[in-house]
């Protein structure tokens, strides 16, 4: 017994010193890559750390992409969105604290807290502005309340397939019918954002995602690089961005039901009257809907529609994660249209 406890120690102390030798390796790693590789933007300080921006072109309206779901490598990912909108227009790229290159952050993921820290970034960089946001995702939650606290500075909102309250409200959802195609209850459902933050905080810390990071998103790569939109470069930039992930912020933002509390914090009656707002609506995610949980979610965005004037749908053959390349063309072809036409 104490031939086999010896082993076990002795196997649990090289362990452990692999784990420490591999944090100390990774934060070093992390130090020389923000410096190296933030080739495409700048950095502005916020609340005494550091939110990383990407800039491109000139013009009369300034577009805001902001990004998707733990899109972490957003300055490169929405790069070749960016670069066409560009021609016409400034464009900015933000990767919100724990996103990429921008520092991580312990402070509640809340809405209040987002959106002050993207405003404060914006004006810091544009005073005095108006902005047109195009919120991938999640981001629309954000762009939206932005929009309600601060209605002078948004002078519209472009949607990447993005989230509104409406559509995350539970009562639109068939629970029998999500069961009989997933296997899932409503109340395994509801536990997806309970895992356990000091484990996953563990992970990225000791960089044991950096070393994994080649295998367990080499499909990601691969399918950007089939694209053939980005440069070896950007891929390069992307690759160091992602070990990154998952930040302590990023984690927060999702965990315990944070994204319904911020959900909650929006008035679910609309879009706001006088916002001019353009949605582009990805094909796989309005399907999916229907097929898994009975969703219309095409009925349910028509009744955001507070302005038929100057807020409208289009409905683009994309999914979701990668709508802003699937349907490129579409995106700038219809939003220098729209922008151009705001009063």
């Amino acid at each position: 017994m104490k031939k086999v406890f010896k082993i076990v120690l002795i196997i649990t102390l090289v362990v452990l010193g692999l784990i420490a030798i591999s944090a100390v390796i990774n934060q070093i790693l992390l130090k020389i890559e923000k410096s190296k590789y933030s080739i495409y933007g700048q950095y502005v300080e916020v609340d005494g750390k550091e939110m990383y921006l990407s800039v491109l072109g000139e013009g009369e309206n300034t577009i805001v992409i902001l990004p998707g779901s733990g899109c972490v490598g957003s300055t490169v990912l929405y790069r070749p969105l960016a670069k066409r909108l560009a021609e016409n227009n400034k464009v900015i790229i933000v990767e919100y604290f724990g996103y990429g290159f921008s520092d991580d952050i312990s402070k509640e993921r809340s809405i209040e807290n987002i959106v002050n820290e993207l405003r404060t970034a914006l004006n810091i960089v544009c005073p005095n502005e108006q902005f047109v946001f195009m919120p991938h995702s999640i981001s629309g939650i954000y762009s939206l309340y932005y929009a309600t606290q601060y209605p002078n500075e948004v002078k519209a909102i472009i949607g990447l397939d993005m989230t509104v309250a409406q559509l995350e409200d539970e009562k639109n959802i068939d629970w029998d019918l999500f069961k009989e195609k997933t296997g899932l209850t409503k109340e395994d459902y509801d536990r997806e954002g309970a895992y356990p933050l000091i484990l996953n905080s563990l992970i990225e810390k000791t960089g044991i995602m950096r070393w994994v990071n080649s295998i367990y998103n080499k499909e990601q790569y691969d399918m950007l690089e089939s694209y053939n939109l980005y440069s070896e470069e950007e891929l390069k930039v992307f690759k160091k961005e992602f070990n990154r992930y998952p930040s302590m912020a990023l984690l927060k933002e999702y965990h315990n039901n944070m994204v319904q509390e911020n959900i909650s914090k929006l008035n679910d009656s609309g879009f706001p009257e006088n916002l001019p707002i353009l949605d582009f609506r990805a094909t796989r995610p309005i399907e999916i809907a229907k097929e898994y949980m009975g969703k219309d979610t095409l009925s349910i965005l028509n009744d955001t529609i507070t302005n038929t004037e100057i807020q409208k749908i289009i409905v683009v053959e994309a999914k979701h994660e990668t709508v802003f390349l699937d349907a490129i063309d579409k995106i700038v072809e219809e939003t220098n249209e729209f922008i151009n036409n705001i009063k």
